[in-house]
């Protein structure tokens, strides 16, 4: 998968693991996955669509293969991230959006970055102001842009930054859960969080 820091993927894709779960310190961040509009759908293959799709990178442009490395995605995206929920997060150009296993978008590319969906909501970062939110998979606003940066939901709850650095907690409607600032924090999992004083 590619470094949120660099963007940088193993020129050899990854081996798929065992599962269909998500691998340990895995850093989802936004990988490449497209079919291509130019074929036409009587000469397409039938693709299952059910399992897992994982990133692939041709000369620097991403796509998605499925478990047989058969090219489901063709690449085109300058970066991609994990399917989660059944959508990935993709960026071509400056902007990311989101796919689903057939490569088609069902939110456009309109933010500055994108994190996977988790419990039924993306954390995004907006174009202007640079504000991070969370959106549904309508691409709606649930929590409006407001936060230094925003993680992923975990336990019904993610790790967001607020003003001055400080690390806070909210739950879905975006109102802080801990009422409590950390300097540093994980996110919840299995109903406990290490945090930072």
């Amino acid at each position: 998968l590619a470094s949120p820091l660099t963007g940088q993927v193993p020129k050899t894709p990854p081996k798929p693991p065992a599962t269909s779960q998500a691998v340990p310190g895995s850093n989802p961040t936004i990988a490449p996955v497209v079919v291509p509009a130019t074929t036409p759908a009587a000469t397409m293959p039938s693709l299952d669509l059910s399992g897992p799709l994982y990133p692939i990178n041709v000369s620097g442009i991403y796509g998605f293969m499925d478990r047989s490395g058969k090219t489901v995605i063709t690449p085109r995206f300058n970066r991609v991230g994990p399917f989660s929920e059944g959508l990935a997060a993709v960026r071509l150009g400056d902007k990311s959006g989101y796919i689903d296993k057939s490569g088609k978008y069902v939110i456009d590319s309109q933010y500055n970055s994108a994190e996977p969906f988790s419990e039924g909501l993306a954390a995004v970062q907006g174009l202007s102001g640079g504000e991070w939110g969370y959106v549904d998979r309508s691409g709606k606003y649930v929590i409006n842009p407001h936060f230094y940066y925003a993680a992923p939901f975990s336990d019904g709850l993610a790790v967001v930054q607020g003003a001055g650095g400080k690390i806070w907690f909210v739950d879905k409607t975006g109102k802080y859960a801990i009422n409590l600032p950390f300097d540093n924090a994980t996110p919840f999992s299995e109903g406990l969080a290490a945090v930072q004083v």
